[in-house]
């Protein structure tokens, strides 16, 4: 019966962003956001445990406020006769972002994502750090013909925060929750940019950080004092891995690294030499984060590096992860492939 509700809210959940997607105006955008939020609370919620209620809660209130500011600015839109997605004042285009922004977590309206990420399962962090960004980004691209002169720092602010958010924390989750923001800058940017470019980037994101969340969630790993209880994980399990890490990072040639490329490439081409140089130092910042999840990985599996040895404490669970180290594995291998045919 659980089942059969999951997948009831699942449906709606999907449904609800399709319908702010395909929405001609602000009132269909919001009642699409509105049925994505009463179905995503359900699926988050577990009465079995506390913390789970209570991210849902925090989750429940940021977003009702959000949209409570989204609706005051199709007031004011409204007021002026104004009510396509496309038509707005400014006071009302200002409100709307500042409500999809809060949806979103971008800096500096961040402070409940990772709170909230931290309380709920691996399965729903899926979803909070993929699935539930696509309707307010897509709302957002419609806002920003006339607010491009004040993004680029909520871009740079979304940057700072998400390089240095991760540095001190223990939860795994947290640390994600931070790399979302930090990648949240990099496809605002994209999003000003060029719309493709931003679903090229969005796609692969999700496609990395879904495969990492699968990964953590599988061998039970939520902080990272627990890495110390991981032994004897195969070799490839720790290359999966460690490629997974830095693609996300954006360490070149894997495939995480090939969009960050390409945006660099349009802004430069545009003459953002600050916020280019900024968002690449951020994102090296953040690359520290990655690369120590990955060593202490490695570190405390020495004893595996040095023998080879491919013993597994995990066989329940062996196909799921064979199948994600192809995934993985493929796709990196597509992105070296890729920079090198681009650079030749």
């Amino acid at each position: 019966m659980m089942d059969t509700k999951k997948m009831m809210f699942g449906v709606t959940l999907i449904l609800g962003t399709w319908i702010s997607l395909s929405a001609e105006t602000w009132m269909g955008a919001w009642v699409g956001l509105e049925m994505n939020l009463m179905s995503f609370i359900p699926l988050m919620i577990n009465k079995e445990n506390a913390f789970n209620s209570e991210s849902g809660l925090k989750y429940f209130l940021i977003q009702a406020v959000a949209s409570i500011i989204l609706l005051t600015g199709m007031g004011l839109s409204g007021v002026m006769g104004n009510y396509g997605l496309g038509s707005y004042t400014l006071g009302a285009e200002f409100l709307m972002l500042m409500s999809l922004m809060l949806k979103l977590g971008v800096a500096p309206f961040h402070s409940w994502f990772p709170e909230v990420s931290s309380g709920i399962s691996w399965s729903m962090n899926g979803i909070l750090l993929t699935w539930q960004k696509l309707a307010p980004m897509g709302l957002m691209s419609s806002l920003f013909l006339s607010s491009s002169i004040f993004m680029n720092f909520f871009i740079m602010i979304t940057m700072i925060v998400g390089g240095l958010g991760g540095l001190v924390q223990n939860s795994i989750k947290k640390i994600l929750a931070y790399s979302s923001i930090n990648h949240m800058g990099w496809m605002l940017m994209s999003l000003k940019l060029d719309i493709n470019l931003w679903m090229m980037y969005y796609v692969i994101y999700c496609l990395l950080s879904i495969s990492m969340v699968m990964i953590f969630d599988m061998l039970e790993l939520n902080y990272l004092s627990q890495f110390s209880n991981i032994r004897n994980l195969e070799l490839s399990t720790l290359l999966v891995v460690f490629m997974g890490m830095m693609s996300l990072g954006g360490l070149p040639p894997f495939m995480g690294f090939i969009p960050k490329w390409l945006v660099l490439d349009v802004m430069i081409l545009n003459s953002e030499m600050f916020m280019s140089l900024l968002m690449v130092i951020m994102t090296l910042i953040s690359l520290f984060y990655y690369l120590r999840l990955s060593f202490l990985l490695l570190i405390l599996n020495n004893e595996l590096l040095k023998s080879l040895s491919l013993t597994n404490n995990l066989s329940g669970k062996y196909n799921m992860i064979l199948s994600l180290k192809a995934l993985i594995i493929s796709f990196n291998l597509f992105g070296l492939i890729f920079s090198f045919w681009f650079i030749s």
